[in-house]
């Protein structure tokens, strides 16, 4: 359920920055919601590194791991929402909510089993 909040903190925050970017400056779709995925990512780091999976892991060693996937997923996360906006024709908004369901998944597993995984507090 952290993780689920954690997550929905970030999304909100990212989908802020997409429409800002979009609406008022006029920014490019694709970078907009790369621009909003980076300010959710921060966020949604600080939050599970210390409330989700309670990591005593230093710094260096869970951000590294944590940014290297944050990179993969910004990837794939503007590739997915290329192809709903461009070829599917979807409203960019959509577009993203789709590609966040996707990357939630994804990026769930990675930051589980690889980023946080060798040393969590208990709660």
């Amino acid at each position: 359920m952290k993780y689920i909040v954690s997550g929905f903190t970030a999304v909100v925050l990212h989908l802020l920055v997409l429409t800002f970017l979009v609406e008022a400056a006029k920014v490019n779709k694709i970078m907009a919601t790369s621009a909003g995925f980076c300010i959710g990512s921060v966020v949604n780091y600080l939050l599970q590194y210390y409330w989700v999976f309670c990591s005593d892991q230093h710094h260096q060693k869970a951000f590294v791991f944590y940014f290297s996937f944050a990179i993969i997923m910004l990837v794939i996360n503007a590739r997915i929402f290329e192809f709903f906006l461009n070829t599917l024709n979807l409203h960019y908004l959509l577009s993203q909510c789709m590609a966040t369901g996707i990357v939630f998944i994804l990026n769930y597993h990675c930051n589980l089993f690889i980023t946080f995984r060798q040393s969590r507090r208990k709660s």
